[in-house]
């Protein structure tokens, strides 16, 4: 299948005009230049390939003002094939996008034997070529297209002039931003997702109709673990704007590659490689070819480069310890750009179900310790040596915050021959505050059916969530963490918004909210946060308990600015 031209390639003698330069002068041919401006008001470049000198030629075309109009001008006396195959490289297209028009048919033999799928014509094609559906392109008549060929003609020109590539682009000033917030530039993630094709290394197709596109896209936006980025470039030579976009889907303590693409005008500049390495270099299936190998084992140390006063001053935290359910999920994603150190303990699974990380109880029993009977009581409802855990239980001197995100409110707990221990059995369905201890109850899962014998063995007593334990549990956790610590706790959501307006109240939370206010106010350093008040748009509240990506985004944004804001007070004051 042919493909719509993306380049013209044009033979100047007797082809863009009458008569042979060297040979008595030209006709300049009007028709010609006006072709030339209208593809390039339509994104189709035109570039130029002639057996000439480069001054009188460059003369001629800058008086009729249609020098910059053309890209990578190549014309000297050399072979034409070579030239053709070095263009093309130059300008980072598929030949299959690249159309050579000559006069002479040696010329068009010769380019296509250096360059195999290239299209050529001769003259004749000249006269119809605006009508001719190759050529339609697409409307660009702010030129952005050409502007940024000019950028790329005058990096390469700079690269060829530098020592070495590795000199040149750490000469070049290259900078690199993430968006979280993609919503606002959907079309532009969709046009990455289906038009790239050379750096989309996962060529997962949306739908061509672009509401239908939108429509699978946006689900996914707004799911809590999802997260996406639009990559950002500029550099001295220009501003690229938004070349790549990435998504990630996290699934317990593995982050998975679900869209990773890129535009070729980068190509080279080892964007790719060092978004890859800042995502953790996530599991992904490469489907296809692609030009850039992500093993790259030189160091990308020439993008975003810093002196030391300035990255210490981006530095908003050492080290962090975060912990609890989704929530925290979502917002480490966020957090950790700030630090090369931040530790996250969050719900996971395993065979007998979900282990509760966002329950106080867990912590409590990591930090304090536990008896033998216990760890006997701990192992009945399912738990091993492993669940109890934490970085709290020794928390380290370089420790600048702690978020914790506890759902005490949801879960019934269970104590054992009337000890004071009490822990919810490790499970995550709507059915948790049930009394499993009455009567036998049957699951297919092997592991927590376990669990369930036990609870009814009459050794097991049930607790409905209980706040004053809840209060006592969180005092005794904070008595163990130092003052200089912040502490920032997430409040359970008190109502539900409903995308349709509707207004529900949520009453688990309320009373555990109550005590973490309480708590919070008697505490120097300790902040509360509440998802429902970073939300922005309908919809972004999914249920009563969960809330889309770009509210934590928010909530991982104000955090940053409170620890920047207290640990600038801080040295403050010590001078």
């Amino acid at each position: 299948m042919v493909e719509n031209v993306r380049l013209v390639v044009w033979d100047l003698d007797e082809t863009f005009w009458r008569g042979t330069l060297t040979e008595g002068g030209i006709n300049y041919c009007d028709e010609h230049h006006n072709i030339v401006i209208e593809l390039a008001h339509r994104g189709v470049m035109s570039a130029i390939c002639s057996k000439n000198d480069l001054g009188p030629v460059r003369k001629i075309l800058q008086e009729k003002r249609l020098w910059d109009y053309f890209i990578f001008p190549s014309i000297n006396w050399e072979p034409k094939g070579p030239r053709i195959a070095a263009l093309i490289e130059a300008v980072q297209l598929r030949a299959g996008t690249v159309m050579f028009i000559d006069d002479n048919p040696l010329n068009r033999s010769e380019a296509q034997h250096y360059v195999p799928d290239l299209q050529v014509a001769d003259e004749t094609i000249v006269a119809g070529l605006l009508d001719h559906p190759l050529f339609k392109g697409k409307d660009d008549s702010s030129l952005s297209r050409l502007k940024q060929y000019k950028v790329l003609e005058e990096k390469q020109e700079a690269k060829v002039s530098a020592s070495d590539v590795t000199a040149f682009l750490r000469d070049s000033g290259i900078e690199v931003t993430i968006e979280h917030d993609v919503k606002p530039h959907l079309d532009r993630v969709i046009e990455l997702i289906n038009r790239t094709n050379q750096l989309n290394f996962t060529k997962k197709r949306l739908p061509e109709d672009l509401a239908q596109a939108k429509a699978e896209l946006l689900p996914r936006l707004n799911d809590i673990f999802h997260h996406v980025g639009l990559v950002h470039v500029k550099d001295r030579y220009g501003d690229y704007g938004f070349v790549g976009f990435y998504m990630t889907y996290k699934y317990g303590h593995v982050r998975y590659m679900e869209h990773f693409c890129f535009s070729c005008r980068t190509l080279g500049m080892g964007i790719e490689n060092w978004v890859y390495d800042k995502l953790g270099r996530p599991a992904m299936s490469i489907v296809g070819e692609v030009l850039s190998d992500l093993n790259f084992s030189q160091k990308i140390d020439w993008i975003n480069q810093k002196k030391e006063e300035d990255i210490a001053k981006e530095k908003v935290f050492d080290k962090a310890v975060i912990r609890g359910g989704c929530a925290i999920m979502s917002l480490g994603h966020y957090l950790e750009l700030y630090s090369e150190d931040m530790i996250s303990e969050h719900n996971y699974a395993r065979k007998v179900g979900g282990i509760r990380v966002d329950h106080s109880s867990l912590l409590h029993m990591a930090m304090f310790g536990a008896s033998e009977e216990d760890r006997r009581t701990a192992q009945l409802l399912g738990y091993t040596d492993e669940d109890i855990n934490s970085s709290l239980a020794d928390i380290a001197d370089d420790v600048d915050f702690c978020v914790l995100n506890f759902v005490d409110g949801l879960y019934s707990t269970y104590s054992r021959n009337g000890s004071s221990l009490r822990l919810p059995i490790p499970e995550c369905r709507p059915w948790m505050t049930m009394n499993f201890t009455d009567e036998i109850h049957k699951d297919d899962n092997p592991a927590l059916q376990s669990v369930f014998d036990a609870l009814h063995s009459g050794e097991f007593q049930h607790h409905d969530p209980d706040a004053e334990h809840f209060q006592q549990i969180l005092r005794d956790i904070l008595n163990e963490i130092p003052d200089r610590v912040i502490i920032f706790f997430l409040l359970g959501p008190e109502f539900y918004k409903s995308r349709e307006g509707d207004v529900k109240a949520v009453n688990n939370h309320v009373a555990f909210n109550d005590v973490m206010r309480s708590v919070a106010a008697a505490r120097h350093r300790t902040f509360l946060l509440s998802a429902t008040d970073f939300v922005v748009e309908p919809g972004e509240q999914l249920d009563n308990n969960h809330f889309g990506r770009m509210v934590f985004y928010r909530m991982a944004q104000q955090i940053i600015s409170t620890v920047s804001g207290l640990n600038q007070l801080s040295v403050q004051e010590a001078v």
